[in-house]
């Protein structure tokens, strides 16, 4: 019994000595002003912006040539950031052309993302714009069976819209 008796006001004491609570910070304190701006402080500190110093970005995807093995895939594209504005103009070209005949695509995206409420171009956006998409294609494939066709050819337009 003595044991129990001497585990419990072991326990007593140890709970009371580490529950005090700690007594509140002054208005005046460095402290409060580092926790009541912590989230926009730590978010200014991790965060670098890629576009910091650049308007200009030029994109190229180098694996699309080396991995496409029908004929010739490009995939690449130019965009334009301007300072001070929340926004991203960018064009995107895709261009296949099949080696065994003149068949290709090209498909050229005109897009614009608007940034909702950031100062640096990330997380949530509208995004607009449009397509241009034009193709030839000969071979009609009827269950692994190349069947002769009249070639078929065209150019379209589009607007596209996401967030």
């Amino acid at each position: 019994m003595k044991i129990t008796n001497f585990t419990i006001v072991t326990v007593l004491l140890v709970s009371a000595a580490f529950s005090q609570e700690a007594e509140p910070i002054s208005n005046d304190s460095l402290a409060v002003l580092l926790s009541t701006g912590q989230e926009k402080i730590l978010d200014e500190v991790i965060y670098e912006d890629p576009t910091a110093n650049k308007s200009w970005g030029i994109m190229l995807n180098p694996i699309a040539p080396i991995l496409y093995k029908d004929g010739l895939k490009l995939i690449g594209g130019l965009s334009y950031f301007p300072k001070g504005k929340s926004s991203e103009l960018s064009l995107h070209c895709l261009y296949i052309n099949e080696s065994d005949d003149d068949d290709y695509m090209l498909n050229v995206d005109v897009l614009n993302r608007f940034y909702f409420g950031r100062k640096y171009r990330k997380g949530f956006h509208l995004l607009y714009g449009g397509r241009f998409t034009s193709y030839r294609d000969s071979d009609f494939n009827f269950f692994g069976n190349n069947v002769d066709m009249p070639t078929r050819e065209a150019s379209m337009v589009g607007v596209s819209f996401g967030v």
